[in-house]
């Protein structure tokens, strides 16, 4: 993985091996995916490198949770100096100190390492409040589903770590990091961990392809297996429109192809 605006910028660990063929009973699937850790954490560097994962969160856009939101109000009890502003909104600013790094475990497991710096800043875009450096770590395991139209793919969240914090900078005097790890955990991450990791990721297909006998497994590599079903007609409606269009499509360019030979028979001759 590349960046076009910087092909000179290369990840800096070298590819791992990946077997030339899949093994076992996988050959007899119509299609058979194998992705190394590294493949992951190539396209996570590049994406930390473009700035693509960092992201801003504001008070409108978390839930209430226990009849609190998060805002000025709430951040006064990890900050005193907040306590006197009223319940202004809050600008949440995620960014990774570096880039995350994954590794896989047997079992259909995933380890995520992806260290973060989070501010707390007033809406206006000034100067933030404090910033935080959080040590995030996390474990996954990944599972397939039957769906109601479609097999899903499901991922389980067994545990996450973003302790302990330590206070990077503050314009508005002490933090109290305990507290502040409450209200990260309760109005942050459990929020986006439901808002992210929905009951399963369908996997409808398109234009008429569609996956079935989904298949995954983890141990040193990440596997992932399926046969295919085509619906012709779907992928005719999905493309064309209507049968209609599609053999009028068709009829158009064996036309252009009759003339095309016709004339050139007719240089030829």
């Amino acid at each position: 993985v590349v960046s076009s605006e910087n092909p000179g910028k290369k990840f800096k660990e070298s590819p791992l091996p990946i077997p030339a063929t899949p093994s076992g009973d996988w050959q007899d699937d119509m299609m058979s995916v194998t992705l190394t850790k590294w493949t992951l954490n190539n396209g996570l560097w590049l994406l930390t490198e473009l700035g693509l994962l960092k992201a801003t969160f504001t008070t409108e856009d978390l839930p209430e949770l226990d009849g609190k939101v998060l805002n000025t109000d709430l951040l006064g009890e990890v900050a005193p100096e907040l306590a006197g502003k009223g319940a202004q909104g809050v600008a949440v600013t995620l960014e990774p100190s570096e880039a995350p790094h994954v590794l896989f475990s047997t079992g259909g497991g995933i380890e995520v390492s992806a260290p973060h710096r989070v501010a707390f800043a007033s809406l206006d875009g000034s100067e933030p409040y404090f910033s935080v450096a959080v040590p995030l770590e996390a474990k996954a395991k990944f599972s397939v589903v039957s769906g109601e139209k479609a097999e899903k793919i499901k991922v389980d969240v067994e545990s996450v770590k973003f302790t302990p914090m330590e206070l990077v900078k503050s314009s508005v005097g002490d933090v109290d990091l305990e507290k502040l790890e409450k209200i990260v955990d309760k109005q942050l991450v459990a929020p986006m961990l439901k808002e992210i990791l929905p009951d399963g990721f369908p996997l409808t297909g398109a234009v008429g392809l569609h996956l079935t006998d989904l298949a995954l497994d983890v141990d040193e590599l990440f596997h992932v297996r399926a046969d295919i079903d085509w619906n012709a007609a779907e992928t005719i409606k999905e493309v064309f429109g209507s049968n209609e269009a599609f053999f009028k499509m068709a009829m158009d360019s064996a036309k252009s192809f009759a003339g095309g030979a016709t004339a050139e028979a007719s240089v030829s001759a």
